[in-house]
């Protein structure tokens, strides 16, 4: 294949994506902005992210977005990526096994006035899974992420993002893509267009 080819297939395949995640995933985008809106304007809670890999970096990106600003100077937004800290985290891989990586850290901090979300491109990811299910326990509001086939997460979170694809990286992009929408919209909410002077 030719580079120029095998360049706009993959666009396209990108953009075919994200018209279905705008026919198709409306009203699950719409639900988790206004969870994650209630998480801070009416429980007064934190925004606790997670995810391994490209998922990982989509939670440090959207984390840093909820914390610090997406479009507008404001207040910040109390979210955290449970993938920024390598020493807990291998601390807690080498003491407990990866699969503990993240719902250790959750007993730790989470509080059902809190909301957690993890992405997983596969949705299989025992870590991501024990997190959620810690998570619910506690009796803390949990949303997914991730593609066409991750039916063990799908199943088990109070609302999921469910991108039509079973390529990860376009699965990644269309979680990036979301990201932005909800973080601009959350601002919005709380904050107005202008958010707070400078």
């Amino acid at each position: 294949m030719k580079i120029r080819e095998y360049v706009k297939k993959y666009i396209q395949q990108g953009i075919n994506v994200e018209r279905m995640l705008m026919e198709n995933c409306m009203g699950d985008i719409e639900k988790i902005i206004n969870e994650i809106f209630e998480t801070y304007y009416n429980r007064g809670g934190s925004v606790f992210l997670f995810g391994n890999g490209g998922s990982a970096s989509c939670c440090e990106h959207i984390a840093e977005e909820l914390l610090n600003r997406l479009q507008n100077y404001r207040v910040p937004l109390s979210a955290l990526s449970l993938t920024s800290q390598p020493s807990i985290i291998t601390g807690i891989a080498n003491d407990f096994g990866f699969e503990k990586v993240f719902s250790r850290q959750l007993e730790a901090l989470a509080t059902p006035k809190d909301l957690v979300i993890a992405l997983s491109t596969s949705g299989n990811s025992l870590n991501v899974i024990n997190g959620i299910r810690l998570a619910r326990l506690r009796g803390v509001k949990t949303i997914g992420m991730t593609g066409i086939n991750g039916r063990n997460l799908i199943n088990k979170v109070d609302i999921c993002l469910t991108v039509p694809s079973d390529n990860t990286s376009i699965i990644q992009e269309a979680h990036m893509i979301a990201g932005h929408i909800i973080c601009a919209a959350v601002e919005e909410m709380l904050f107005g267009e202008q958010g707070l002077d400078n």
